[in-house]
């Protein structure tokens, strides 16, 4: 029994040669990551506009399809008129939306100004690739767990 487990133990062993393979692999997904783009994080650039308090004119209830509440706020000394892409706000309730720059005439699309603060968080992108490290680390463990277990005490 005793040379049964010394030769699994051999037959297992853990080498740098695999260990270095492992981190080489982690190590080439971080930097392709990294390289793909501030955009796979949520990391977007925030367009250009201004941010203006805005009164629910037309609220839409959430079970409506596509739901599109009319909001009125001032831009450049006049009110306004803007169609906001969302649901469950009460007639005459202050939102903060995010007029787009060189606004024409007429029924202007407005967004949510929070959607876009979080949407350009400064922190979504070292955050996600922090949490891509973890992954791989994980990963990196769990391979070297399986390869110390003996073959016949491992799940099928």
């Amino acid at each position: 029994m005793r040379q049964r487990v010394e030769l699994l133990r051999r037959q297992v062993q853990l080498h740098w040669k695999s260990l270095g393979v492992a981190a080489g692999a982690g190590l080439l997904i971080l930097v392709i990551v990294w390289l793909a783009g501030p955009g796979l994080f949520g990391a977007v650039p925030v367009p250009a506009g201004s941010v203006v308090s805005a009164e629910v004119t037309k609220p839409v209830e959430c079970t409506v399809p596509n739901a599109e509440e009319t909001v009125k706020f001032p831009l450049n000394g006049t009110d306004r008129e803007g169609s906001l892409s969302a649901c469950g706000h009460d007639e005459g309730e202050r939102v903060d939306v995010l007029v787009p720059a060189g606004a024409g005439s007429g029924t202007i699309e407005v967004e949510t100004a929070k959607v876009m603060e979080v949407a350009g968080s400064a922190l979504s992108r070292p955050l996600g690739l922090f949490l891509v490290t973890l992954a791989c680390l994980a990963g990196a463990l769990y391979a070297a767990v399986l390869l110390r277990t003996p073959n016949a005490t491992r799940a099928t």
